[in-house]
């Protein structure tokens, strides 16, 4: 039987089918619509190279039947096989380049599409929802080689963040300190320690408003026992810097560039009549009915390496210390000025830390305290990760450290102290300690601290505790 071929043999191989989007689907964002098109393209293209292949195969065939049966109108046949071939694969390059165009035009229309559906929905207001809980705990029990001064203590801070739509964010934290509040005012506190609205203003400038913490140092922000080594806070974040330190105004804050941020605040102050000779500013700090009379002006620059492994910060404070509750005026003219530098280096098998800052204090006899016109302090940390556990799969953190500090808040000192008792506050101490991590948000601590000043009488103190957050 002589051989024959025809095209109708191949038209199975041209039945493409190509699915277009339905405008009721849903389209979740612009890069998942058109990688759907992508997709189909791609799988539109795999179907046009296996039918360009199975064409090849019965190409080959059909000529090693011919070549078979060698019959004498073979050469005939292969001829007009061949180009009815050409032909059919004219027309499969004809069909890809329509898939082609007709991708790209799909492609347009999707993306214009979604762009519309983003910028529709970014623009109608909507409900709030919780972005996210979060929140610590610590216990510690302290225990200074000084009769009758052993004790415990313990915090507990709640907060959350919302979004109420348009990229504005809301954050609140509350804070209850020592374990209690007392109805007449002893022990413990229960405190607003934020409370703000962030509003953007561009892609890279929010502007902020409500009870913040002050830029200065970093402890006031980020006050979470598993980020921190040691049972206690340094003297230099809690004296020196008085975490946790708060204001109520408004600012703004942002990106300069993708390495450093910025902040700007105008808020509330101090008041100098609760500054001390042992405690600096610390007893001026405002958390009640916070004084806006005197407003303190505050910013700081914060730069981050492009692996995320190093930090620096500089912060600086000015205001004036006569805002007492409700605002009301006091007599004091005292202006203080803080400033303050802090580094960070996070690497694989040792971490570092150092902070240092410095308080200048004008016209100090108006507060009625023997509080110093200078006052500074400064540390520098380090801590070995002697043990990876939790990483492996199995085990416990474990890390070790040593710091060293110094403050002293009478580097200028107030004349109403006696040389001995100004070179009291001029401390020095060094902390061993170790910290291990069962969890990865649950650590325990231990250290000792041995601990000097210029005018002796500082005790060691060893302490204990742990700290949890989420």
């Amino acid at each position: 039987m002589p051989f024959s071929f025809s095209r109708l043999a191949l038209l199975p191989l041209l039945s493409l089918t190509f699915v277009l989007p339905s405008p009721a689907q849903d389209l979740p964002n612009a890069a998942t619509g058109t990688q759907e098109v992508d997709a189909q393209l791609e799988a539109l293209r795999v179907r046009l190279a296996d039918h360009e292949a199975s064409l090849q195969a019965l190409l080959e065939a059909s000529l090693e039947q011919l070549e078979a049966q060698a019959a004498d109108d073979a050469a005939l046949v292969i001829a007009g096989l061949r180009s009815e071939v050409a032909e059919l694969r004219a027309e499969l390059a004809r069909i890809g380049e329509d898939v082609d165009l007709q991708g790209d035009s799909l492609r347009v229309v999707v993306e214009a599409t979604l762009e519309q559906l983003e910028a529709a929905e970014a623009l109608s207001p909507r409900s709030s929802f919780l972005d996210g809980l979060s929140g610590d705990a610590e216990f510690v029990a302290s225990f200074p080689q000084t009769p009758g001064l052993n004790h415990s203590d313990s915090r507990l801070a709640l907060g959350g963040a919302f979004e109420l739509g348009r990229g504005v964010g809301l954050e609140v934290g509350t804070a209850l300190e020592h374990g209690q509040v007392a109805g007449d005012g002893s022990g413990g506190t229960l405190t607003v320690e934020r409370l703000r609205l962030d509003l953007p203003l561009s892609e890279a400038l929010d502007l902020r408003v409500g009870r913040t913490s002050v830029p200065l140092g970093v402890h006031s922000e980020r006050n979470d026992p598993t980020r921190y080594q040691g049972v206690l806070a340094t003297a230099t974040e809690t004296i020196i810097l008085p975490a946790i330190w708060t204001t109520d105004g408004l600012g703004i804050h942002g990106r300069a560039t993708p390495r450093l941020s910025y902040e700007l605040f105008v808020g509330s102050a101090l008041d100098g009549a609760g500054f001390s000779a042992s405690e600096g500013i610390r007893g001026g700090r405002m958390a009640g009915l916070a004084g806006l009379s005197n407003p303190a002006l505050m910013g700081r620059l914060d730069y981050r390496s492009e692996d995320g492994g190093t930090r620096a910060g500089l912060g600086v404070y000015e205001g004036f210390g006569r805002n007492g509750a409700g605002g009301l005026n006091t007599a004091s003219e005292v202006r203080v000025r803080m400033y303050a530098l802090d580094y960070e280096r996070r690497a694989e098998a040792v971490d570092l830390r150092l902070v240092a800052a410095f308080g200048d204090l004008n016209d100090i006899q108006d507060t009625g305290t023997d509080v110093g016109y200078w006052l500074g302090g400064a540390f520098v940390e380090m801590a070995w990760h002697v043990r990876r556990g939790l990483a492996e799969g199995g085990g416990v953190d474990v890390d070790l450290f040593v710091r060293k500090e110094r403050t002293d808040t009478q580097l200028h000192a107030s004349p109403l102290l006696t040389e001995a008792q100004a070179d009291a506050q001029d401390r020095r101490t060094t902390t061993l300690g170790a910290s291990i991590r069962p969890a990865q948000d649950v650590v325990l601590k231990l250290d000792y601290t041995v601990g000097d000043s210029a005018a002796g009488g500082f005790p060691d103190v060893l302490a204990l505790g742990f700290g949890w957050s989420f």
